[in-house]
């Protein structure tokens, strides 16, 4: 995504969807995620700009799961198997040394679908699955401490920002009902601003509290390729992706964001 419009990309090496990911446009990281009647898994993959690569798998595999940070520095929290679990990801730039995954810490509460928005050393997750959570912890590169809620319960939604400005759009609400609510993080406290110009859910996000990017996901009856940007007020409709999708992951920022992986409806490897 250039700030207007959606490029198809390389596909991944692996179709799944409820996955996870994070990094920029031009070198981004994806982990974990399911396929329909089979197991979770623990693959990951790299983007260097133009292709997807393979490396070392997670530890723990796992769908629905949580993940932010670099390409090179990136976080995996929760997810299915309902789970607290935590992994480090570190790859190092202009060396031999391969890619890896370490045990980082123990998420407090056990959830999937969450928001996670932040870096390695300072993260964020909120809300999750099950029984829609209001739930907000920070991490801050060894455990997790739990801050303020979120004012309105939700999961299947979308985090953009860091720990001392982020942001929480859309989702799913305790009545099983899509929402176009956001709400803005301080560093202590969560404020409603105001709401997207549509209900969506299981979509991508990007960027930062004053420049995010909300991408595709689904209305609850279909699949949309729509892409909302928000400025730090108000929210306006952003460029349409050429294949609408769900459960899918994002990396990057407001004029340079990735989408990738997800469900069309079936599991897709398709990167924009």
């Amino acid at each position: 995504y250039n700030g207007t419009s959606w490029t198809e990309e390389n596909n991944l090496n692996v179709a799944q969807q409820g996955l996870a990911g994070a990094g920029i446009s031009t070198f981004a990281v994806e982990f974990g995620g399911k396929n329909p009647g089979a197991p979770n898994v623990a693959t990951t993959e790299m983007w260097d700009g133009s292709s997807w690569t393979e490396t070392t798998d997670m530890s723990t595999a796992r769908g629905d799961l949580g993940g932010f940070g670099l390409g090179t520095a990136a976080v995996a929290a929760g997810g299915i198997p309902s789970s607290t679990a935590t992994e480090e990801f570190a790859h190092q730039i202009l060396t031999y040394t391969p890619a890896a995954w370490a045990t980082g810490g123990t998420l407090n509460t056990a959830r999937k679908s969450m928001a996670g928005m932040g870096s390695q050393p300072a993260a964020l997750v909120a809300g999750g699955y099950p029984a829609p959570k209001t739930i907000t912890e920070e991490y801050n590169g060894s455990t997790w401490s739990e801050v303020g809620d979120l004012n309105a319960m939700r999961y299947s939604t979308a985090g953009a920002g860091t720990t001392e400005a982020g942001l929480v759009m859309g989702g799913v609400t305790t009545s099983d009902a899509n929402t176009d609510d956001c709400e803005e993080f301080n560093g202590t406290s969560w404020t409603e601003v105001n709401d997207m110009p549509g209900a969506k859910n299981q979509h991508m996000s990007a960027g930062t509290q004053t420049a995010a990017l909300a991408g595709l996901g689904e209305t609850g009856t279909a699949l949309v390729a729509t892409a909302f940007e928000y400025d730090g007020t108000n929210w306006t409709a952003g460029g349409t992706a050429n294949t609408a999708r769900s459960q899918i992951a994002g990396a990057g920022t407001q004029t340079a964001g990735l989408a990738y992986g997800g469900a069309a409806p079936g599991t897709s490897a398709t990167s924009e």
